[in-house]
């Protein structure tokens, strides 16, 4: 005996796929027109400004060291100028008269 095959078919849904159409959507660039702006330039005249240097003037204090020289010191006799009283005229008397309180010129005038 030959076995017998039997099919059994089942039936599965399949689901339907709809095709639909998306609509495209597309930017379109627009031209715009920009206002150009001009710019016109004056030349105005700035004073120049020279800066000067001015020196500084600065006192410097200098030490000075000052040498002793030794002078002799010499005596010399100078005769002595005196005025009578009557006349006005000058007389001169040595140091070395005879009274101390030069009681010789006074007897002169």
């Amino acid at each position: 005996e030959v076995p017998q095959i039997q099919y059994t078919d089942e039936v599965v849904p399949v689901p339907v796929q709809k095709q639909v159409q998306v609509p495209m959507v597309h930017t379109v660039q627009r031209h715009v027109e920009v206002p150009q702006i001009e710019y016109v330039d004056q030349v105005v005249h700035v004073p120049v400004q020279k800066q000067v240097q001015v020196p500084m003037v600065q006192t410097v204090q200098r030490q000075y060291v000052d040498q002793v020289v030794h002078v002799p010191v010499q005596n010399v006799e100078v005769p002595q100028v005196e005025y009578c009283g009557r006349s006005g005229s000058p007389r001169a008397c040595a140091e070395t008269s005879a009274s101390a309180d030069g009681a010789d010129c006074a007897e002169a005038c």
